[in-house]
Formats: structure tokens, sequence, C-alpha cells
């Protein structure tokens, strides 16, 4: 049997003053869950920090996986930058509703019912209808960032539209890791 050496590129060191505490941070994004009833992936789409980081960071509490205990200084600044207030606004500014017809189009085209779009934007059937089929100009800017959010689930990338929406900027590392 041949073996190969798949080159890595190296880590960088990390000492221990490059990580700090996850609880608090824990507790953060689950307050901020909670204050707009967002997903993981909205958050992610909020803080800048990879979807599959903030799910680990909140996995122990309730699916009995190994609670994390540190987090990367990157990530604790990211998710800070999130603040309440930001996230409750998200249901008083109102944005254009063009982009997201267009994402939940595409939702439609690929197997998602009404009702589960519905329940994942956190609106009623006939809002749903009227961002749908177009006739809707604007919507919250919580609706634009839930159909963000559940667009990304389907690997729909581009979320240009909502800048000044979504508090990360475009520059921003994606690699906050936890440990």
């Amino acid at each position: 049997m041949v073996t190969r050496s798949i080159p890595s590129r190296p880590m960088p060191a990390r000492s221990i003053t490059d990580w700090v505490d996850a609880a608090p941070f824990q507790a953060h994004v689950a307050h901020l869950m909670a204050a707009a009833e967002l997903t993981v992936g909205a958050v992610a789409l909020l803080s800048g920090v990879q979807p599959k980081a903030i799910a680990r960071l909140i996995a122990g509490w309730d699916t009995g996986r190994p609670v994390v205990r540190k987090i990367s200084k990157e990530m604790a600044r990211q998710l800070l930058q999130v603040r309440n207030g930001d996230v409750r606004a998200l249901r008083c500014r109102f944005v254009n509703a063009e982009p997201v017809s267009g994402r939940l189009r595409m939702l439609r085209g690929a197997g998602w019912s009404e009702s589960r779009l519905a329940a994942a934007l956190g609106v009623d059937r006939l809002s749903l209808t009227a961002l749908l089929d177009g006739s809707a100009s604007r919507c919250t800017a919580l609706v634009a960032l839930r159909a963000a959010a559940t667009a990304r689930t389907i690997g729909v990338t581009g979320f240009e539209d909502l800048k000044g929406v979504i508090i990360h900027q475009v520059g921003r590392s994606p690699s906050a890791t936890i440990l």
C-alpha cells in the first residue's frame, strides 16, 4: 500500500492568551437567538462567524455533546459586535424585498413548501405570497436576514444587498475558531 503525505498549511502557533472562556459567548448567542427568534445561520450572517462554529458553540447545552470551553479572541470579537439592540431593531427596519423574493423563489425551486418557508421567515401565508409573487416592495430587515440565512442552507451565496442590514464587514476573516 502506498501512502501519500498530503501537505497541509502550517497552523499558526496559538498561545494560551489567544483563547477566551466560551461561557459568556454561549450565553450571548443564546440571548441573541431568543431576542428575535434567530437561527444559527442568522447569527452567523450577523456576526461573520461560520455557522458550524456557532452550532458547536451552543451544541452542548441541548444535545449532550461536550460543551465548548474556549473560543478564539477573533470569534469572541465578532460575536460581541452583534448587540441585542441591533437584533431587536431588525424587526422595525424596512428593506427592499426584491432580493428576498428571489431567494424565496430559489428555495421553492429547491423543494421548500410554502408552509416551511413561512415558518422559516416567521411570516403569515399572505405575506409570503406577496414576497413570492413580487408584489411586496419592502419587508423587515429581520425577514430579509432570515431569508438569506435560509437560502444559505442550500448553498446560495452573495448577500451584498444585506450590507447595512447585517453587521459583519465583508473583509473580515471567516476563520474564527473554537477549542
